[in-house]
């Protein structure tokens, strides 16, 4: 099964050298500029992006040579390059309101929406966003970038309320990387939409993912756990250069939540 790129498997035994301090962040900018390269060969070429691809040094570092820790930022992965693509063909899904892409990584999704005319554009990732800020100003998008952590943990979801929520849509790509994860998004987006929020979903379908959603052998099973339904929207076939990044995978697909 493909989950994560074989360059980031190779590179995650790098320690954690940099404690993105105020007094780093000019350094961390310099070496994500000198370790990434500015490209369009993704989904979404009408945004450029600083990414590890195969022409940089670091595709085939070794780990102790990775001067970032779990760079998963440095990669445009499949689900986010569908919803990306998806909002800037629909960008009346956007425009106006307010928007935030949870598990930004790159900032995409957050530029695409900032381009489309979103009155508010918020980055969302547990990392700080400074390699979403390269990619914004890198494409004259005004984005907001936040590192707290949205997503609640077991009961808590079930008393969110719309006073929690200032978001008119929220986007989710590639945080389905395995079961337990999953599960805890798809409880939280779901009471989400359940509040009047529109969720929009990037996957290239994951086991870990489509195992937890509702399908139609569902009904068919007794004693079967309460799943979210969903609805494909829009399939992508991925660029070459995707596949590559992530074997197994060779498109990518838009869900919303019912």
């Amino acid at each position: 099964m493909a989950t994560v790129p074989r360059v980031l498997r190779r590179l995650r035994p790098c320690l954690k050298r940099w404690n993105h301090s105020h007094s780093s962040l000019p350094l961390m900018r310099d070496l994500i500029s000198r370790n990434t390269e500015i490209t369009r060969n993704h989904l979404t070429p009408e945004i450029a992006l600083k990414l590890i691809t195969s022409s940089c040094p670091l595709w085939k570092a070794k780990p102790e040579e990775c001067p970032f820790p779990d760079p998963f930022w440095a990669f445009y992965w499949p689900g986010g390059q569908a919803v990306t693509r998806f909002i800037l063909d629909n960008p009346l899904l956007v425009r106006g309101l307010s928007v935030i892409d949870i598990g930004s990584g790159c900032g995409a999704s957050a530029i695409a929406a900032s381009k489309c005319g979103a009155k508010l554009a918020i980055a969302n990732d547990i990392d700080p966003g400074i390699a979403a800020e390269l990619n914004a100003a890198l494409n004259n998008a005004s984005i907001c970038t936040s590192t707290e952590n949205l997503i609640p943990e077991g009961d808590a979801v079930k008393y969110i309320t719309k006073d929690h929520l200032p978001w008119d849509v929220i986007i989710v790509g590639d945080l389905f990387y395995d079961i337990s994860m999953s599960q805890k998004v798809l409880a939280w987006v779901t009471k989400c939409a359940s509040l009047g929020i529109n969720i929009l979903i990037g996957d290239p379908g994951r086991y870990a993912f489509t195992s937890e959603i509702k399908n139609d052998e569902d009904s068919k099973k007794e004693n079967q756990r309460e799943k979210p339904r969903l609805s494909v929207l829009a399939r992508y076939p991925l660029p070459k250069e995707s596949c590559l990044e992530n074997n197994g995978f060779l498109s990518a697909s838009v869900w919303r939540v019912n």
